[in-house]
C-alpha cells in the first residue's frame, strides 16, 4: 500500500492508521431524505498518509495535500522515528471510479442524496439543527456504506458525545459511525470516527484511538462551510472535509446589524459595511421586524475576544429591540490592522424556528484621513449634561500618522430626529494645525434637550473631515432652596466664629448681610466671620441662592459669647 518507498515505517504505521477495509454495505437506520436535510458537499477519506521523509503518490493519479504537521514531530508510542512531512493523498473526482477511489480508505464520503452525482437507491442526507447543533441523519461512503451522524458513542465512552455544531466555537464535537464497523473494535475497524481532538481528552474512548495531532472540523457561519479534519483511528484513519456546506435555512425574523464609528442617533438607513482608519468602533442591532428573540451569539473573524465574549440576552437586557430602537456595544478594538475585520450575530427567536444572523464588515484602511475626536472640553465624554445656563465648552483634536492640516471647520447642532438647529464656524484658533492637538469652543449653546453636535473640517487638500456626535442633554432644575446655620462659640475658646449652608437646584449663594461673610458665589460651604466682639446678643446674618426660575433667602444667627456665658 506504502509502495516499495520505506516500507518497514509503513507497515508499522498500517496498524495504526489508515488500512484498507471494505464493510458491508447495509440499509441506514432512520435514513433521512435529502432534500429536507441542511449539509450538502463531500467529504474525503482516502486511507493513505505518507508519513515519511518523502511524499509519494500510492494511486499513481491521486492529489496529494500537505496537512500541516510540523517536521520532527515524535509519535507517541514509538521510538526514534521523526517525520519530516505529513501528506494526504486523495482522489480527484468524487463519484468516478478512475482507479484512484478503491486506495483505502472510505473514499468519497457523500452528505445528501440531492448533491450526489451518481443518483441513489435510498434517499439519504445530515442535518444540523441550528437552534441546538445536533446532527442527525447519514451520509454515504462509496467504500464503507452508511456513516451515521447521531450513532451515539463508542463502548465505554462517558459524557454527552453526540454528534453535534457547538454554536458557540462553531466545531464539529463528538462522533459519527461507519455503521459497517463493529461496536467493539476487535478485528481493527469500529468504524468511530471522532469530529474534534477534544473528544479524546474530554470522553474515555476505547473506540476511537487518539491522535498525536491536533484536528477538528470547524464551520464559517457567514459561507455554511465545514472544513478541516476528523478522524477514524485505524483503517478509517483523518476523514478530510473538502466541499461541505450547511443551509442554515431560511431566517424566523429579521436583523439589522451595522458598525459604526461612535455610537449613532439612529441607525436606519445605515449600511453593513464600513472602512476606517483603525479602531475602536461600536456593533449596534435592532430587529426591524418586531421579532422577539431568547439570546444571541456574537462571532467574528479574525476573532474578536472583545465581540465573541459579549453577553445578549434578557438578563443582559441588550437584546434586540424593535426598530428604531437600538442595542449597541462600543469600544470594540479592531484585530485586523488592515483589511477586513468581520462581526457576526446569531440570534434565536423566542417563539423557535430558525435562527437570524446578520454580519457587518469593517474595513481597515491606514491612509484614510481619519475622522476628528469631539469631546465635551477637559474630559474625553461624548455625552453629557449642563444646567442652566445650558451651554458646553468642545474640544477636539485629529491623530492621524498622515495628518493633513485643517484651515477650516463648521460646527452643526441637531436634534434627536437629525434636525439641524443651527450651524456655526470655529473660530480661528479653534481650526486644528497640530495633529494631536486639542482645540475647544467655548459657550456652546444646548438649545435642545438633547442636542447632538458635530464638527466637519477642511483639510488643506479639500479633504471634509467629520468627527463623532457629542451629546449633550438640558438638566432642568426646580425652585432652588437653601440651609442657613450660623455656630454659637465662647469667645474664651478662641476658636473662630462661623455659618454654613448648602442649597439644592440653585446655580449661585450670594452674602446678602452680615459682618465678615462672603460666599464666593458658592451653592454650598462654611465661611468664618471671625473677628466679632464678645457679646450676649446674636448677629444676623442673610443669604440668598438662586437660578433662572427664582431664589431663595434664609436668615442664620452667630452668637459670640463673652466669658462667663456658655452656649447651650
Amino acid at each position: 500500500m506504502f509502495k516499495k518507498a520505506k516500507k518497514q515505517i509503513a507497515l508499522i504505521f498500517t496498524l495504526t492508521l489508515i488500512v484498507v477495509c471494505i464493510g458491508s454495505v447495509t440499509k441506514p437506520y432512520e435514513a433521512s431524505a435529502g432534500a429536507g436535510q441542511n449539509v450538502s458537499g463531500w467529504a474525503w477519506g482516502e486511507g493513505f498518509v505518507d508519513w515519511s521523509i518523502y511524499a509519494g503518490d500510492p494511486d499513481e493519479g491521486g492529489a496529494g495535500e500537505d496537512i500541516g504537521l510540523k517536521e520532527n514531530v515524535y509519535l507517541r508510542n514509538l521510538t526514534n522515528i521523526f517525520i519530516k512531512q505529513v501528506v494526504a493523498f486523495y482522489d480527484n473526482v468524487p463519484g468516478v471510479d478512475d482507479g484512484d477511489d478503491k486506495a483505502g480508505g472510505m473514499g468519497w464520503l457523500s452528505f445528501n442524496c440531492s448533491t450526489a452525482p451518481y443518483g441513489c437507491a435510498v434517499d439519504y442526507g445530515v442535518n444540523i439543527d441550528m437552534t441546538t447543533g445536533l446532527m442527525t441523519g447519514n451520509a454515504w461512503s462509496e467504500n464503507y456504506g452508511w456513516v451515521k451522524f447521531d450513532a451515539g458513542c463508542p463502548a465505554g465512552t462517558t459524557g454527552d458525545c453526540s454528534a453535534k455544531l457547538n454554536l458557540a466555537t462553531n466545531e464539529l464535537v463528538g462522533f459519527a459511525k461507519v455503521l459497517s464497523g463493529d461496536d467493539v473494535a476487535t478485528d481493527g475497524f469500529d468504524g468511530w470516527i471522532s469530529l474534534n481532538d477534544s473528544n479524546d481528552h474530554n470522553f474515555i474512548t476505547t473506540g476511537v484511538n487518539p491522535s498525536p495531532f491536533a484536528y477538528g472540523v470547524s464551520f464559517t457561519p457567514g459561507t455554511g462551510v465545514l472544513s478541516g479534519y476528523a478522524w477514524g483511528s485505524a483503517v478509517t484513519g483523518w476523514v478530510q472535509f473538502t466541499d461541505v456546506h450547511v443551509n442554515a435555512v431560511v431566517d424566523t425574523g429579521s436583523l439589522k446589524f451595522v458598525p459604526t464609528t461612535t455610537i449613532p442617533v439612529s441607525i436606519t438607513g445605515l449600511p453593513n459595511t464600513i472602512t476606517v482608519p483603525a479602531g475602536p468602533i461600536v456593533l449596534n442591532w435592532n430587529s426591524p421586524d418586531g421579532t422577539v428573540y431568547n439570546n444571541c451569539i456574537p462571532t467574528s473573524t479574525p476573532a474578536n475576544p472583545a465581540w465573541n465574549s459579549t453577553i445578549i440576552n434578557a438578563t443582559a437586557s441588550n437584546l434586540p429591540p424593535m426598530a428604531p430602537a437600538f442595542e449597541y456595544k462600543e469600544g470594540i478594538s479592531l484585530v485586523a490592522a488592515t483589511g477586513a475585520n468581520i462581526f457576526s450575530i446569531q440570534c434565536f427567536p423566542a417563539g423557535g424556528g430558525a435562527p437570524t444572523s446578520a454580519t457587518a464588515i469593517v474595513n481597515v484602511d491606514e491612509d484614510m484621513l481619519p475622522p476628528l475626536d469631539l469631546y465635551i472640553a477637559g474630559t474625553t465624554n461624548t455625552i453629557g449634561s449642563v444646567f442652566s445656563p445650558y451651554e458646553v465648552d468642545l474640544s477636539w483634536k485629529s491623530d492621524s500618522p498622515n495628518f493633513n492640516p485643517l484651515i477650516s471647520c463648521t460646527g452643526s447642532q441637531t436634534d434627536a430626529t437629525g434636525v439641524v438647529i443651527a450651524s456655526w464656524d470655529a473660530d480661528a484658533e479653534a481650526v486644528p494645525v497640530v495633529a494631536g492637538a486639542y482645540y475647544t469652543e467655548y459657550g456652546m449653546n444646548v438649545p435642545n434637550d438633547p442636542t447632538y453636535f458635530k464638527i466637519t473640517c477642511t483639510a488643506t487638500n479639500g479633504t471634509l473631515v467629520s468627527s463623532n456626535l457629542v451629546i449633550v442633554n438640558r438638566t432642568e432644575v426646580g425652585d432652588p432652596s437653601v440651609t442657613f446655620t450660623g455656630s454659637c462659640t465662647e469667645s474664651v475658646t478662641g476658636l473662630d466664629p462661623y455659618v454654613s449652608w448648602s442649597s439644592s437646584d440653585s446655580v449661585s449663594c450670594d452674602a446678602l448681610s452680615g459682618e465678615n461673610f462672603d460666599t464666593d458665589g458658592d451653592t454650598s460651604g462654611y465661611d468664618s466671620v471671625a473677628t466679632l466682639d464678645p457679646s450676649t446678643s446674636p448677629y444676623e446674618y442673610e443669604i440668598e441662592c438662586e437660578n433662572d426660575t427664582g431664589s431663595d433667602t434664609e436668615i442664620a444667627n452667630v452668637w459670640y459669647l463673652p466669658l462667663g456665658e456658655t452656649c447651650t
